[in-house]
């Protein structure tokens, strides 16, 4: 059985060829395991200091000249004691030295598992360790400063704060309970008013930040559709700076979507070119065209590319106007092809939207469309800048369960407005602490802490 109680042991660098390859150690058992492989002599060695040491099998055999360091718990990643080895990079080197840890008497670690130790030794907070993950999977500057402010703690201490001052008043009202024949009252009802109020304000702060954290880690997903014809592909290619989709000036060129991710504005956008949008009865081009609302669904942001030299018929493209509409993502309506000429009705096609005027092919007009689609995803950089103390929830977790917290705060300021006793009022405010102790992980299950920890890698 696997226990807690364990030694662990994982290659934590990446597999392949590399300049090196860390092995790490973590348990009450390092420091034996580390004597046992020869890094150690029983001699005195200090904490957080290197040493080079030749690394040995149990034959006698060296494996490699390698670096050793000793992290003394509390203090190191995971609370407990830590060793690392460094050795040469290669598949072969450190899987060797790996197997001669395990023989010394630990175990090959689970996923996540130093991060899980590490949080279960109170050395972070459930938005600390997915603030890791972020860090680690981040492809963008917005995605690493969005993981580096949860490392940072900034969410958890935000939500540990709110959390404290409703404890105060749950355990005032639950002590009322005890005293409920002497009708006694121990929290003012006013004050408490005024504390669900500002609570609920701040969690609905945090709970609408979900929509540009979660771009900012995850990236944002953005469709561009449109006619036949209209530069889709050519705006896809501009956007790379790369010719990546196939263009001619066969209409229905594009029959599948072409999916590619670039950073625009330190901002990670995963583009998706689609099938043209038009009647056909050609079967293949039918199914393209399936395709591409079924990611008009998906999407975080659309762009409607047409063609502003030419006469369109207005109709179909308010058609396909009403169609993004209804999906409910965001969206900016590009008019291609400008170096060619501008047509009127451009002018009155999808009121209200954002709208941009380029073309693709000479690059005109393309700074202001990445201008535009950072500032409709995210918000503009200055904005963002300024921004660095505010909420920012970024996993679909959180967001779930603060959703939760805030509908509980809400049914317990009508318990007070309908004047019911203090019962049950505590119970609502129960039900939000807990939700919010998920958010932290002061209230947590072995299921959350499976769920979060199936993505990080072995040696993390």
């Amino acid at each position: 059985m696997k226990s807690v109680e364990d030694t662990i042991a994982a290659i934590a660098t990446p597999p392949g060829t590399g300049g090196i390859a860390v092995i790490r150690v973590s348990g009450a058992d390092a420091w034996d395991i580390a004597c046992r492989l020869g890094l150690l002599q029983k001699e005195r060695v200090e904490a957080r200091r290197l040493y080079v040491r030749r690394i040995r099998a149990r034959s006698g055999e060296v494996l490699d000249e390698g670096v050793f360091a000793f992290f003394k718990g509390p203090e190191s990643y995971t609370g407990e004691d830590v060793v690392e080895i460094s050795c040469h990079g290669g598949r072969l080197v450190a899987q060797r030295v790996l197997e001669e840890v395990i023989h010394a008497g630990a175990r090959v670690a689970e996923k996540g598992e130093f991060t899980r130790r590490a949080f279960l030794h109170g050395k972070m907070d459930l938005t600390q360790v997915e603030g890791v993950e972020a860090i680690v999977e981040a492809e963008s500057e917005a995605a690493l400063r969005a993981g580096l402010r949860l490392y940072e703690g900034t969410l958890g201490r935000r939500l540990r704060a709110i959390r404290e001052e409703l404890v105060r008043f749950a355990g005032l009202l639950e002590l009322e309970l005890d005293f409920a024949e002497e009708d006694v009252e121990f929290a003012s009802r006013d004050e408490l008013r005024e504390l669900l109020g500002r609570v609920q304000e701040e969690v609905r702060r945090a709970v609408r930040s979900y929509r540009k954290g979660k771009r900012l880690v995850s990236g944002v997903r953005t469709v561009i559709v449109g006619p036949p014809n209209v530069g889709k592909s050519s705006l896809l290619n501009a956007l790379l700076e790369e010719d990546r989709a196939l263009v001619t000036e066969v209409p229905g060129t594009t029959r599948d979507t072409v999916e590619e991710a670039v950073e625009i504005g330190g901002v990670l956008f995963r583009l998706v070119d689609t099938a043209g949008l038009r009647e056909t009865a050609d079967r293949v081009e039918i199914l393209g065209i399936d395709r591409t609302w079924r990611e008009v669904e998906k999407a975080d942001l659309v762009l409607l590319v047409v063609d502003g030299s030419v006469e369109q018929a207005s109709g179909e493209i308010e058609k396909i106007v009403r169609s993004v509409e209804d999906a409910g993502s965001d969206r900016l309506l590009v008019v291609n092809k400008i170096d060619r000429g501008l047509r009127d009705w451009t002018r009155s096609v999808a009121r209200g939207w954002p709208r941009v005027e380029v073309s693709a092919l000479r690059g005109e007009g393309m700074e202001k469309l990445e201008e535009l689609l950072v500032e409709i995803a995210v918000g503009r950089a200055d904005e963002r800048q300024g921004e660095e103390s505010e909420w920012l929830v970024t996993t679909a977790r959180q967001y779930e369960a603060l959703v939760r917290a805030e509908e509980a705060l809400k049914r317990a300021e009508k318990t007070l407005e309908s004047g019911l006793s203090s019962e049950f009022t505590a119970f609502e405010l129960r039900e939000a602490l807990d939700a919010i102790g998920e958010v932290t992980g002061d209230v947590t299950t072995d299921e959350i802490l499976d769920r979060i920890f199936e993505n990080f890698c072995i040696g993390k």
